[in-house]
Order: structure tokens, then C-alpha cells, then sequence
């Protein structure tokens, strides 16, 4: 069974890439809404034009890139480990990824809507806090429309670089675990997966989850620590609630249901 440094080690790359891509994307935003101020000459009035809308399809295009390149390569990952255990795939990889691509780009379209409006909702938030506080400190020291843009950029930048890390890491553990789900999908309903926890620095509830098991298309039941519990696929399904789901950095992993050497035996 993989631990869970060997699944965070897998992860690495895909959270610095994460990360860089999502800081890109905040950039762009709040480059789009500074030089607004500087046309209009009237930060309140930029922010009043700045669109959720349009906004939200960022993030969402953002989600489906880090889904895409994170997922499709867990899937395959996930696959080829279960080949070497003499597991035998339904269809040929080139077949299976191009359904793995479409399947991410609709697992965010159709199942991520949620996660992507509050997402968008805390950066809107974020940029009309900082950008009345920076218009009160205009007027008391006459700064211009240029100068009341460079300091919006300033501040909302220092609450960006946090806000990329946290997404970042957040969704690649969420596609990781679906794209391990998917490729584990590829051999039907023949395996079995294993919670596997951080077991440092993680939820109460998520350490007693270590190593329990649960057949492929069985729901884990996951408790929350304000009470109930949640019905989860894996760790960092957004089937979840907030508190199950936001900083999670547990991993999920497969086995056969039965070993190959039961299999001889049976045949």
C-alpha cells in the first residue's frame, strides 16, 4: 500500500504548477480592474463594472486546466500500478485519456460549480474590502487614480499569493484522488481503495480514516467535527462539506479486490 509520502511526493509538481497557474490567473484579474480604475479615473465606479461573471469563467477555465493536467496523469498513475498487480484494463491508455480529458473538463463543469462561486465570491469580497479602504486613504492623501490603482495592486497581491496556494493545493488534492478513482474505474469494479491520512497536521476526523477500506463505488462516511458526517468518494470529493474538503491533503490508493495469487488459486 502506497503512504501517504509517496502520494504527497506524486503531488508536488502538480501544486507548484497549480500555484503558478492560479497566481497568473489572479494577476490578470486584478491587472484588468487597475488599468479599469486608471481609465475611469474612479475606483468605485471600476469596481461597480467589474464582472462576477466573467470572473467566475476564469476560475472555472482554471479548475478545468488543473483537473486536466493533475487528473489525467493520477488516472494513468493509478492504472499502471494496478497493471503490474495483473489487473487487466477494459480499453488501451491513448483510448482511456482522451476520456479521462473529458471526463475532468466535466467533473469541474458539473460537479466543482460550487467550490468556483465561492472561490469567486471571497475574491470579489477581498477586492471590495481592499479597494474602499484604499479609496478612504486616497482621499485623506489626495492620491490620483494611478496611485489608487498601484496600491489596490499592492495589498490585493499580498492576499493573492495565499489565496493561489490555498486553491492550488486544495484542487490538485481533489483531482489527484479523482484522477486515482478514474484510473482505478478503468478495471471496473474489481478493486478496493484505502483512505490514506496525512497523519500530521490533519483533522481529527481525517487521521481516524486512516487505512479504512471501502469497495470501489462505496461511499466513505466521513465525520465532521461540528457533528454529522459527510458521504465522500475519496478525499477532496466536493461531495463533502467545507470543513471535509478546504486544506485537505489526504490520499486515497487501490487494490484488487482479489490478489493475483487468489486468482490462480480460483482458476
Amino acid at each position: 500500500m502506497k503512504t501517504w509520502r509517496q502520494i504527497n511526493a506524486e503531488r508536488v509538481r502538480y501544486i507548484n504548477y497549480g500555484t503558478a497557474l492560479t497566481a497568473h490567473t489572479l494577476r490578470s484579474i486584478r491587472e484588468k480592474y487597475a488599468a479599469s480604475i486608471r481609465e475611469l479615473g474612479d475606483a468605485a465606479q471600476a469596481l461597480n463594472q467589474l464582472s462576477e461573471a466573467e470572473v467566475q469563467e476564469q476560475m472555472q477555465s482554471l479548475f478545468i486546466d488543473i483537473y486536466q493536467v493533475t487528473g489525467v496523469a493520477f488516472a494513468r498513475r493509478e492504472a499502471e500500478q494496478l497493471q503490474q498487480k495483473g489487473m487487466k484494463m477494459k480499453q488501451d491508455f491513448e483510448v482511456l485519456e482522451s476520456q479521462w480529458m473529458r471526463h475532468m473538463r466535466d467533473f469541474v463543469i458539473g460537479r466543482c460549480g460550487l467550490k468556483i462561486q465561492q472561490s469567486t465570491r471571497t475574491l470579489f469580497a477581498d477586492i471590495e474590502r481592499v479597494t474602499r479602504q484604499v479609496i478612504q486613504a486616497g482621499i485623506d492623501e489626495g492620491w490620483g487614480p494611478a496611485k489608487v490603482a498601484q496600491e489596490i495592486m499592492k495589498q490585493q497581491a499580498g492576499i493573492d499569493r495565499f489565496r493561489a496556494m490555498r486553491i492550488a493545493r486544495t484542487e490538485v488534492v481533489g483531482a489527484s484522488n479523482e484522477g486515482s478513482y478514474t484510473g482505478a474505474g478503468a478495471f471496473s469494479d474489481k478493486t478496493r481503495k484505502i483512505w490514506v491520512a496525512a497523519l500530521m497536521d490533519t483533522r481529527d476526523s481525517h487521521e481516524a480514516m486512516h487505512e479504512t477500506r471501502a469497495e470501489y463505488s462505496e461511499a466513505f462516511r466521513v465525520p465532521r467535527e461540528t457533528g454529522g458526517s459527510d458521504e465522500m468518494q475519496y478525499p477532496g470529493d466536493p461531495s463533502g462539506s467545507a470543513e471535509n474538503v478546504i486544506n485537505c491533503r489526504c490520499g486515497i490508493t487501490y487494490e484488487p479486490v482479489n490478489n493475483y495469487i487468489d486468482e490462480l488459486l480460483n482458476e
